[in-house]
């Protein structure tokens, strides 16, 4: 193997390698911003009738976001499910499928460690 041969080599072999350290380092940081998009369409769209926050106190019946986090907290699809079908005391809030991904990895936050 020549030099040129064996520098590109080097090359690909460092890209990868590199790769799934960086794909690992960008879908922790996606994970914490769907996270944070689901808390903040949560406290726009669901704050009304749910408690959101940890500290928050529920003004209506609606289970607070904690509840359903501590009920569900296993249950991804549920989850899922829940976001989106209509029920009849709430209204059809038509989110999207990275909306909902978005609110449930906020729902997982609230549920503690794993």
């Amino acid at each position: 193997m020549n030099r040129h041969q064996s520098k590109w080599s080097a090359m690909i072999a460092l890209r990868v390698l590199a790769l799934p350290a960086l794909l690992g380092l960008m879908t922790s940081a996606a994970a914490a911003q769907n996270a944070e998009r689901g808390h903040q369409l949560a406290a726009r769209w669901c704050s009304s009738c749910h408690a959101v926050d940890k500290s928050a106190v529920n003004r209506t019946e609606a289970p607070s976001f904690m509840s359903i986090a501590a009920s569900h907290r296993d249950d991804r699809a549920w989850l899922r499910a829940w976001l989106m079908s209509s029920h009849p005391s709430m209204p059809d809030m038509n989110l999207t499928r990275v909306e909902i991904d978005d609110i449930v990895a906020f729902l997982k936050t609230l549920s503690g460690p794993e």
